[in-house]
């Protein structure tokens, strides 16, 4: 009965840790764009924060092309 459970708890958690991973994956390719656009118009208005900001957000997103 505890090996069950065991083997119950784990893939539970696994099957967790792969829906977050396929969440976080999904919002990286929506936010992709308007995280670029949002980039350009704070590098138009000199906007050193905002450049900053959504440089990294750009720099760490693993599905810009």
């Amino acid at each position: 009965m505890i090996l069950f459970f065991a083997i119950g708890s784990i893939v539970f958690v696994a099957f967790l840790g792969y829906f977050f991973l396929y969440k976080n994956q999904q919002k990286d390719i929506i936010n992709l764009e308007t995280d670029w656009q949002k980039f350009l118009k704070a590098k138009s208005n000199n906007d050193i924060k905002g450049i900053k900001d959504y440089g990294n957000l750009q720099v760490y997103n693993k599905y810009l092309r």
